[in-house]
């Protein structure tokens, strides 16, 4: 989840660069970072989000069983 996060970071931050250059009027500007958000774009969408998903889940199952459990317990 780092990696994606910072990705998306790239992303985003690329993405205003972009912006910035549009409103500058800035031709290159605009090409360079067009150019570089569709490499960000792709990178994103190289993740496995399903896989993601599955280790997320995977990871809090046993908190998420140990608490309905201690809950059952104790409402018992």
């Amino acid at each position: 989840m780092h990696a994606l996060m910072v990705d998306f970071q790239t992303l985003t931050s690329d993405f205003g660069k972009l912006l910035d250059a549009a409103i500058a009027g800035d031709e290159t500007g605009v090409t360079t970072y067009s150019n570089k958000l569709q490499t960000d774009v792709t990178k994103l969408g190289t993740y496995n989000f399903d896989q993601m998903g599955s280790d997320v889940t995977a990871f809090y199952k046993p908190y998420i069983d140990t608490f309905n459990s201690e809950m059952s317990a104790a409402t018992a």
